[in-house]
């Protein structure tokens, strides 16, 4: 029997979530149900596999079994970038280029079952934009421009004018342009395709999977009923070492992110001329900012390593004054800034940027571990995930196979000892380079 050791518990303070418009009352796992496939976790990979087992199998019957409400896990909790490149800094050539074709087809299938759906998600063709705002920061940005011409990919160069016309700050001295890239509420996305799925595809919410027996196929039990079937997707990602999957393979990294209330006039002509706006840092543990459509600020920063996955008062009090602080060197005029959203997500990472992927033993297939691009590259994941259970081949699920498996890593009290040296030396970086 597998049994779940740590269960999702992210609470309420997701601003994506609070700002979006309510959803009707959940679905809840209930008695005994029996179907033809469980796909564990309701986020983007999850709800892909689900789709595309729909599509493939129209006359099967598909549960989709999400601990939270849709969009409240890490698939509403992000920043709402839908990147189409794989910047991976420890992959070949070879497997770079195959991470970058599984994110463009992701990307592209995203944006097509928006259009088809009509999902109210926000979604704006932005392209990808990275500032500098330092001197010390330049390098990085250079860096980052050499990556994007040695792939051949398109980029534009922004002047230290421009940025201060699209964002308001006089504190960006320069900004490259990556165009592809698409920009959303992450949350009203996600739910969007959940709401859209084929109608053999249900999914129930609050049914967290508390164990995993043989029972022929396979049996799952929640807090208030049991599935079986004969198939069984693992797509909670994060999540698959508390069910002994991927064990000492995964560091758990938390950021935090907070929004705004809508801002009057005043402030918002502090924040440029034209909105909505996103931009990234030219480094991967560097922050994030956007002004959303709805007239609100949102920022992304600040790292911990947080094993158990649960977020504690103190914790997000912590990240609030950070997050305040990379607010005000950027905008000094907003500093004081009412946040009342705070809220954290944790990204799971790999040693070597490495993904779990493909069949575990009879009947049990998983994906997760997607290094914190799981909006693109694990709807990809989800979709080749029920094809390989299927027995269907293609380029992309080759492209797939080659992303190798996450590294081994230490044990617990070494592991954090590791990762609490590199967040701490991320932190001086980001000190010297950004004055936070």
């Amino acid at each position: 029997m597998i049994k779940t050791r740590i269960l999702p518990q992210d609470g309420d303070t997701c601003g994506w979530l609070n700002t979006h418009p309510a959803v009707g009352n959940a679905r809840v796992l209930s008695g005994s149900q029996s179907v033809d496939w469980v796909v564990v976790g309701g986020g983007f990979t999850g709800l892909a596999c689900a789709r595309r087992l729909a599509e493939l199998r129209p006359n099967d019957r598909i549960a989709v079994l999400e601990a939270q409400r849709v969009g409240q896990g890490n698939s509403g909790r992000n920043s709402g970038f839908l990147l189409d490149l794989s910047l991976m800094d420890q992959f070949t050539p070879d497997i770079s280029a195959a991470a970058t074709r599984l994110q463009k087809a992701g990307l592209a299938r995203l944006r097509a079952l928006v259009e088809q759906h009509s999902i109210d998600c926000d979604w704006r063709e932005s392209g990808a934009l990275y500032g500098a705002i330092s001197p010390q920061e330049l390098p990085y940005l250079r860096k980052l421009e050499q990556r994007f011409l040695a792939l051949d990919e398109p980029i534009e160069q922004i002047s230290a004018a421009r940025m201060t016309d699209i964002n308001g700050s006089t504190k960006y001295l320069k900004g490259i342009h990556h165009p592809g890239p698409a920009m959303v509420q992450p949350a009203a996305l996600v739910q969007g395709l959940a709401n859209s799925l084929p109608a053999n595809v249900l999914v129930y919410e609050n049914s967290p999977v508390q164990a995993m027996e043989r029972d022929g196929g396979w049996r799952l039990s929640t807090p208030a009923g049991f599935a079986s079937a004969p198939k069984v997707m693992l797509c909670n990602n994060g999540f698959l070492p508390e069910m002994g999957i991927g064990t000492n393979r995964v560091v758990h990294v938390a950021t935090f992110g907070a929004m705004s209330h809508k801002l009057n006039d005043q402030q918002l002509g502090q924040l440029g001329g034209e909105t909505p706006f996103g931009i990234m840092s030219t480094l991967r543990e560097g922050p994030t900012v956007r002004k959303t459509a709805d007239r609100r600020f949102f920022v992304r920063d600040a790292y911990c390593y947080l094993p158990e996955k649960q977020w504690t008062q103190k914790i997000l009090d912590r990240a609030e004054d950070h997050l305040r602080r990379v607010v005000a060197v950027r905008w000094p005029g907003l500093e004081d800034i009412e946040l009342p959203h705070i809220w954290g997500g944790v990204t799971n990472l790999a040693r070597n940027d490495g993904q779990l992927f493909g069949k575990v033993e009879t009947g049990l297939y998983v994906s997760g571990i997607c290094n914190g691009s799981h909006n693109t590259k694990g709807s990809m994941a989800g979709i080749l995930l029920a094809e390989n259970a299927l027995g269907i081949e293609s380029d992309l699920l080759s492209d797939q196979l080659k992303i190798p498996k996450p590294n081994w890593l230490p044990p617990g009290p070494l592991l954090r000892l590791i990762v609490e040296f590199l967040i701490g030396r991320s932190r001086r970086k980001a000190q010297a380079i950004y004055g936070i």
